[in-house]
């Protein structure tokens, strides 16, 4: 197990947590430190645990190299990364372990659940809640050439294809070391330039036929203000810097599907697919894998979220090379951009139809039940002057009967004082009035739950740590879509 990190100490002690409390044991973890400001080798010191070895590179590197330098380490039968600002199920190993014995594999990917963090402002890294994104069921084989053909189209958004986004990655999964072997004899490295999870599932589809989905979420993301992606897409500064501690510059820029177009997380991605060139001799990815209609409309939808941009001037220069690639292309190809463009529009339109026509279906049943509520609510204010009268008539009954018997009763307690006294016995009044109360507490069961539920936020149980979050996520509590709260103070 590999820990590649830069200046995140805090997010690493998580990682490790989740780690070394696995319920499979035979494991090594190795963490990269590729510091530059915070090393993190005093938080991996305080676990005190040979299962950890710290390493350090010589000099810091770009993402992709140290992503390599930690595989270089690896020593198991199987080796997987897990990012900094992400957790390791529980019972991850163990699931990946069978996996091994029932479904014989070079890859095996998994899902990721969701890990929102409430108090990152604050320097908080472990309170948040914790959203499943995924049922639990058995192994099965995916083939890579179909999962390959259908992210090289770019029909679907980065990030939108479901289980299918972890496919190859080794951050989402395990490699064998015999993998690994093949991999760096054809390609010279596992984790190539620019981003080493889509370089990494690219060598990794193109090196094995199939692949293994654990159908199910062995590792928990955090939802942080951190992620190098999600800086990339919103700032052109920070793509930019990104690109360059990779060596990867302005001079190479050109070199792009959408030439010089580097602040598009699809067009970076896609070329993280030039590897496909190495396996197929004489083949130009860019033009025979890629569909670069596709990648053309969701290059445009990258470049409309961005937020910030490193000036007025940069923004009109991309969208001049936008505007170039577009005229220079073939009439096929323009036909192809403006017909998928007016099919992502139309899904849209019909996306926004059925989100309208679910509105007014919610409107109507809202206004079926305040139509409801106003009848139960008439209904129980004709019951309760029902219960009024019957409780005056009770009442009158009561006084009538109390003006009868009142005589007797007052003999009665006086005999009774006075037989307590001749006998030394203490005052029957406070005896009575002390079992009444014992009488009047509630039995167990009958009053709120012994354990309360704990906190839940927008829906979801939250926690105080991650590790409680993870011990949670392996109770019965724990149901996809909708987990139930987990009981106050139950982990």
């Amino acid at each position: 197990m590999l820990i590649p990190t830069r200046d995140r100490p805090a997010y690493v002690r998580n990682a490790l947590e989740s780690v070394l409390n696995q319920s499979f044991g035979d494991f090594e973890v190795v963490v990269c430190d590729n510091y530059k400001n915070a090393s993190c080798k005093a938080e991996v010191e305080a676990f005190a645990d040979g299962r950890i070895r710290y390493v350090t590179p010589p000099s810091p590197l770009a993402m992709h190299e140290n992503w390599e330098f930690a595989i270089d380490q690896a020593r198991g039968d199987f080796v997987l990364v897990l990012i900094d600002k992400t957790l390791l199920r529980l019972n991850a190993l163990e699931r990946l372990q069978a996996a091994t014995q029932s479904h014989p594999a070079e890859v095996y990917s998994w899902t990721s659940d969701a890990y929102y963090l409430t108090h990152e402002q604050e320097g908080d890294v472990g309170r948040g809640y914790l959203v499943p994104v995924r049922g639990a069921g058995e192994p099965f084989y995916v083939d890579c050439k179909q999962e390959m053909a259908a992210r090289v189209s770019f029909r679907q958004r980065l990030g939108t294809e479901g289980p299918a986004y972890a496919y190859g990655k080794i951050c989402f999964g395990a490699y064998s070391q015999a993998l690994i072997a093949r991999i760096k004899q054809r390609f010279g490295r596992v984790c190539p330039l620019i981003s080493p999870d889509y370089t990494s599932k690219t060598v990794a589809l193109l090196s094995t036929d199939r692949l293994v989905d654990l159908n199910n979420s062995c590792t928990v993301s955090l939802n942080t203000n951190i992620s190098n992606g999600m800086l990339f897409s919103q700032n052109t500064t920070r793509a930019r810097r990104f690109l360059a501690e990779g060596g990867f510059s302005a001079a190479d820029f050109a070199d792009l599907p959408i030439p010089h177009v580097f602040c598009s997380v699809h067009n970076i991605c896609a070329y993280d697919w030039r590897m496909i060139d190495q396996a197929i001799p004489g083949h130009d990815y860019k033009s025979e894998s890629l569909d670069l209609a596709a990648l053309y409309v969701q290059t445009q939808m990258d470049l409309a979220a961005i937020r910030d941009w490193a000036s007025e001037e940069e923004r009109q220069l991309i969208t001049g090379h936008m505007q170039a690639f577009l005229q220079n292309a073939p009439m096929e190809l323009r036909e192809r951009i403006f017909a998928f463009r007016t099919q992502l529009a139309d899904e849209a339109n019909g996306r926004r139809e059925e989100a309208v026509a679910d509105r007014e279906a919610a409107a109507k049943a809202y206004e079926d039940w305040i139509r409801n509520r106003e009848d139960n609510v008439a209904s129980r204010e004709n019951a309760m002057l029902v219960r009024e009268e019957a409780v005056s008539s009770r009442e009158a009954a009561l006084q009538h009967t109390a003006t009868w018997f009142a005589p007797a009763v007052w003999l009665y307690r006086q005999l009774r004082h006075i037989r307590d006294a001749a006998r030394g016995l203490p005052q029957s009044a406070a005896h009575d009035q002390a079992t009444l109360a014992a009488s009047t507490t509630p039995a167990a069961g009958t009053g709120e739950p012994e354990v309360a539920p704990g906190p839940v936020i927008n829906g979801y149980p939250a926690f105080g740590s991650t590790l409680a979050a993870l011990r949670y996520a392996e109770s019965e509590f724990y149901r996809y879509p909708i987990p139930q709260p987990a009981p106050a103070g139950g982990f």
